[in-house]
């Protein structure tokens, strides 16, 4: 199969389209033919959350479609090849033909989905900061390309009388929407001004839980609002374990955390420890307080500048053109020797993957069988697992 073009970048929403806006526009600036590739076909028993996700897939192609970006389907680029594919992870929901795979930053949040190990499948990994870059230089190499959704960005805030509370809750079992709203909504509103900004799982999986924060808060945003534009009018931002923290920090907003960090070691969990963020706790002080000192303390700003300074010591400009430099090297000039040693490891990685999958089918047919209507373990299914396997085997030998 021929090349058609030569850059595939992989995504699903259109918060990895703000996240890679920059690098789009400079390959368009170069004429460096590529195609966004966005899945088109998502199966689950759950029928109601399958239409959610394909809402969520058509709403990213058709507004990619209406900035006149090359936008293809998982479908249409199936048939294609490509020299390189850009993805936030792997194994992920589109899966193109390329000869070599880079990853860019999904986020930081929930480390032990962001940093596991399908990294391997990388032949190249673009870290924001040096606390990325310490993960994934375990299983690829990695350039260090800064933010790059900030290429360009200046912060240019208008004074206000109120203070601006930007609240980023993220989705899920870790969102914590129920949890902080009876306080938050509470805060006078002479004094705040509350803004939220929707996780795009929310404003598509959940819309339950977007009605409840719109029958509370009158300034709601889904995930087509741009977060560094309400970043440039916020005093203080809330939030969980959302990754748009990180974004806060990196503008110059003090962040105040609505639940300690769960994961020890991971860098909310550092930065709550460094005091450059802080983490609000029922039996502490109030979130009005917590809100008023960080926006009123100059001490909290200059803390989260000197920690930035040293968490992304590569500015995004610079790390665009690194990006650029990196498609032309692997485009015109890679010994035979690497891709054989790489080709090994994606082969080694897909055959445990497909045991894997294998062994959890068994375990879902010994359920079944062993015990209907009751959970069971996998040492209690492990006799009957090892009898299928067994079959198995004896059926490749008869072959």
């Amino acid at each position: 199969m021929l090349i058609e073009k030569q850059v595939a970048i992989c995504l699903h929403n259109l918060i990895l389209h703000d996240t890679l806006a920059p690098l789009i526009r400079r390959l368009i600036e170069l004429n460096i033919s590529f195609d966004i590739c966005v899945p088109d076909n998502i199966v689950s028993e759950d029928k109601a959350m399958e239409e959610r996700w394909q809402e969520m897939f058509q709403d990213t192609i058709n507004t990619l479609k209406n900035k006149n970006l090359p936008i293809i389907s998982q479908t249409e680029a199936a048939k294609k090849k490509y020299k390189i594919a850009f993805y936030p992870y792997l194994p992920y929901l589109v899966d193109v033909k390329a000869e070599f795979n880079f990853k860019y930053l999904y986020g930081f949040a929930k480390p032990e989905f962001t940093f596991g190990g399908g990294a391997v499948l990388f032949d190249l990994i673009f870290c924001a900061s040096t606390y990325d870059q310490a993960f994934f230089e375990t299983f690829a190499k990695t350039k260090l390309i800064g933010p790059l959704k900030f290429c360009g960005y200046k912060k240019e805030t208008k004074s206000s009388e109120k203070i601006r509370v930007l609240y980023l809750p993220t989705y899920g079992s870790h969102a914590s929407i129920e949890h902080c709203l009876p306080e938050l909504s509470a805060l006078p509103s002479d004094k705040f001004e509350i803004t939220v900004k929707l996780h795009h799982g929310t404003s598509f999986l959940e819309p339950e839980r977007v009605k409840l924060v719109k029958d509370n808060f009158n300034n709601v945003f889904d995930h087509k609002k741009n977060l560094l534009e309400l970043l440039n009018n916020a005093d203080v931002v809330l939030s969980d374990t959302s990754g748009a923290i990180f974004d806060a920090l990196y503008a110059q907003v003090p962040v105040l955390l609505l639940a300690k960090p769960e994961t020890e070691n991971s860098l909310e969990w550092r930065l709550a420890q460094e005091g450059i963020v802080l983490v609000h706790q029922k039996d502490n002080l109030s979130l009005k307080t917590l809100i008023e000192a960080l926006h009123e303390n100059p001490k909290y700003r200059e803390a989260i500048k000197a920690s930035m300074d040293n968490l992304y010591p590569v500015k995004p400009e610079k790390g665009l053109e690194e990006i650029i430099n990196c498609i032309m090297n692997f485009s015109n000039s890679i010994n035979p020797e690497y891709i054989f040693a790489k080709n090994n490891i994606k082969i080694f990685f897909s055959q445990k993957a497909a045991e894997i999958k294998n062994l959890e089918a068994c375990l879902q047919e010994a359920r079944k069988k062993l015990a209907v209507g009751k959970d069971i373990s996998l040492r209690e299914a492990i006799p009957y697992i090892f009898r299928q396997l067994i079959k198995s085997c004896v059926k490749k030998f008869r072959k």
